[in-house]
């Protein structure tokens, strides 16, 4: 799931949540005094930002990010809330002020001593959060950053949330919890056992979109938009929901899967279409029609393929699943279709790219050399690679992970097994094949669950299991379609399973063909050792 979008929205709502505070400091010439009315101007921030009357009532329209305008007022407060009066009864919220005169501005995270150029702390009064105060410069004294606010007058940069309109990101932060027996959940969205107090502070180094912020469990209570998680420092896999505690420092929000995939978006105003290892077409192509289809795929590497209608060598994307989204018709409804490709690629020159940077793994005469009939010899390294295959399935990697990548293995090892059986398989293909399938085996992550007493299980653990149980007996039965039901009993040590098979898909009893009841052992999914 691609999130990326969001991360601008998270970033706005920061900036707007800090709201200035109601007292200016009279006695401080840095900081921007409400008793002083000039002509002069003030510089918006990097956002679009709403427009206010003298009652603090939003007026329609926005006033566009980086926008001078006149500032007919020092700060004036409405309800509470600090505002300059730009118009006539219009006025813009102080925080959303990037420069004040055209001079660098920022705003404090919390209240903040005076110190000198010793790092001693000035007898002055301390300076309120969230309010704008203008800066020279930067100076660093023993070791740590400072903002120089007026002769031999520093504030600590790490007080600093906000530089002439840009929030000032860091790597790692503290978080304060919201409310007692807070979850951390690991990145798949599955509760751990650990629970956290109301108050207890955790450190956390990254913010981001994990692959459950999208589920209908996490989402904002407001739009149902994603929410991102802080990963707790020093955990193999645990963090928390953002909707469940509060930040100290701003991080900027990242997305998982850019960090971990590539991802190539189609830029051609025609079909797209998916080419094979010996750089020619394939029969699937995406319609250009269907322009809310799949147009952005992900890809997992990038090579050079020798293109014979061109007899030179090109650079192309390998597209990471077997089958693309290509619905037929003019108009792309909820009938979508997956077509099969195998091992299909894209030309780079046809796609821009975001998420992990890929870098080409062959060179262009490597791709002329490939693209002669592979020998007996060359062959050897794939068939080792098959070889392999009982015992992989024997493995837990296999049998406990997901139904879709045991059969995404199943048939990349018969994609395997056709190159080595064909006569006029390319080197290049051979190659391809060999890599393929050291892919699929390595997407193989079943494992079982790691637990304190396997027959006493706490419910986070119950959780896990309960996944690993259902992936390894889902088991896909195309003449039927199939129920699996997954119960814990007598305290989470007894788990039982049942499968009903339905001749159509529904789960009317009149269509119900079997159903068949396994006690299963917990064992099998979940070690204490």
């Amino acid at each position: 799931m691609k999130l990326r979008n969001k991360i601008t929205l998270i970033s706005a709502a920061t900036l707007m949540a800090l709201s200035p505070a109601a007292t200016v400091l009279s006695n401080n010439p840095s900081v921007v005094q409400a008793a002083k009315v000039s002509k002069k101007t003030i510089t918006t921030n990097q956002f679009d930002n709403f427009r206010y009357n003298g009652n603090g009532k939003e007026l329609s329209g926005f006033v566009k990010k980086n926008t001078t305008l006149p500032r007919l007022s020092g700060l004036v407060t409405i309800k509470g809330k600090k505002y300059y009066r730009v118009g006539k009864n219009t006025y813009v919220r102080a925080d959303a002020v990037a420069k004040i005169d055209n001079k660098n501005t920022l705003l404090l995270n919390y209240n903040s001593y005076v110190y000198n150029n010793k790092g001693k702390r000035v007898k002055v009064p301390t300076l309120k959060k969230n309010l704008p105060i203008l800066f020279y410069n930067t100076k660093t004294i023993k070791g740590k950053k400072y903002y120089r606010i007026g002769k031999n007058q520093y504030v600590k940069a790490a007080n600093v949330g906000v530089v002439n309109g840009k929030i000032q990101y860091v790597d790692e932060t503290y978080v304060t919890v919201k409310a007692d027996k807070t979850h951390s959940y690991t990145k798949d969205g599955y509760a751990n056992d650990t629970q956290y107090k109301k108050g207890q502070k955790v450190r956390v180094d990254q913010f981001i979109y994990t692959p459950a912020s999208g589920s209908d469990d996490f989402a904002a209570f407001n739009d149902d938009s994603a929410v991102p998680f802080y990963r707790i420092k020093g955990e193999k896999d645990a963090y928390l929901s953002s909707l469940d505690v509060t930040p100290r420092k701003a991080m900027k929000a990242v997305n998982y899967d850019d960090l971990h995939y590539t991802f190539a978006e189609y830029t051609q105003p025609a079909d797209m279409p998916i080419y094979t290892i010996n750089g020619t077409p394939s029969d699937v192509v995406v319609p250009h029609a269907a322009t809310n289809a799949e147009r952005q795929i992900n890809v997992d590497r990038l090579m050079y393929i020798w293109v014979p209608s061109e007899k030179k060598a090109e650079l192309f994307y390998h597209i990471s699943s077997q089958y693309v989204m290509a619905p037929e018709g003019d108009v792309y409804t909820i009938g979508k279709a997956h077509k099969f490709v195998g091992d299909g690629f894209v030309k780079q020159s046809d796609v821009k790219v975001s998420g992990l940077e890929l870098k080409p793994v062959n060179t262009p005469e490597e791709a002329e050399q490939d693209s002669k009939t592979a020998t007996v010899g060359d062959k050897q390294a794939l068939q080792n690679e098959i070889d392999k295959h009982t015992d992989v399935e024997k493995s837990d990697a296999y049998r406990l992970t997901s139904r879709n990548k045991r059969e995404a293995y199943d048939t990349q090892l018969k994609l395997a097994q056709d190159v080595e059986k064909s006569n006029t398989s390319t080197i290049a293909a051979v190659k391809l094949a060999v890599w393929s399938l050291q892919q699929k085996t390595n997407d193989l992550d079943g494992a079982k669950v790691h637990v304190k007493n396997v027959n006493q299980l706490t419910e986070a653990e119950a959780r896990k299991v309960y996944r690993v149980a259902y992936n390894a007996n889902d088991v896909y039965t195309p003449q039927y379609n199939y129920l699996i039901t997954i119960r814990f009993s007598d305290h989470n040590r007894r788990l039982s399973m049942n499968v009903r098979h339905y001749s159509k898909a529904t789960q009317d009893p009149k269509f119900l063909v079997s159903s068949t009841d396994t006690e299963l052992k917990i064992s099998d999914y979940a070690t204490d050792k």
